[in-house]
């Protein structure tokens, strides 16, 4: 089976769509995805991960899950927002959300973490070609009450 060279045609767009969406949704799970983390986990994650840029964020969002289980939310396992094009869990995750303690001022980011259960709202890519749709933007997790 010969592929024609890339500049323009639709198996270069194809290679191309593909790069991009796995590109961005392997820095989604490098940022979000961390399987089994507990909220005593934010400072050295946060640094593991080089989530901080060239200051401390102030709050971010892990979910402490297994990937396949969020990836899921964007194929069947979600609700899609038409409003916001975005997609929520029809599931609660276990989520751990990391704030940055303010009073060290210089040294390293510093976080304090909380554990919560909470449904999650991301944004989803799809490449349609091959029919693959992947998280790529965590928006926020939204905690339902059952009663």
């Amino acid at each position: 089976m010969g592929f024609k060279k890339c500049g323009t045609g639709a198996i270069c767009g194809l290679l191309h769509d593909l790069l991009v969406l796995e590109e961005d949704y392997e820095l989604f799970k490098r940022q979000h995805i961390a399987e089994g983390m507990d909220a005593t986990a934010c400072t050295s994650e946060m640094k593991r991960r080089t989530i901080n840029n060239k200051s401390c964020k102030e709050k971010h969002t892990f979910i402490a899950e297994k990937e396949e289980d969020v990836v899921a939310v964007c194929r069947d396992q979600g609700e899609y927002m038409s409003e916001n094009h975005l997609t929520r869990s029809e599931r609660d995750f276990e989520v751990v959300v990391c704030k940055h303690m303010k009073k060290a001022k210089k040294g390293p980011c510093q976080y304090t973490g909380q554990q919560r259960t909470a449904r999650i709202v991301m944004k989803c890519k799809t490449c349609h070609d091959i029919l693959t749709t992947l998280p790529v933007h965590y928006e926020k997790d939204v905690v339902t009450f059952e009663g």
